[in-house]
């Protein structure tokens, strides 16, 4: 059962309701953003080389 709920409690409370702000994350574009930094900074490290080095720091970011 639904409850309507006052909505002046809501006014009164709104300053102390928690916010919730939806991201979307992206994989490829963290992936994709540290390799081309990392390549900016070691143009000569092959590409398949640059995945190795940058995957654990993308995916630490990708779950935080």
């Amino acid at each position: 059962m639904l409850r309507k709920v006052d909505s002046s409690l809501y006014d009164q409370y709104a300053d102390a309701m928690p916010t919730v702000e939806f991201k979307k994350v992206s994989y490829d574009g963290i992936l994709g953003d540290q390799v081309n930094a990392y390549l900016q900074d070691h143009p000569t490290v092959p590409f398949h080389e640059v995945i190795d080095i940058i995957r654990p720091m993308a995916d630490q970011e990708y779950l935080d």
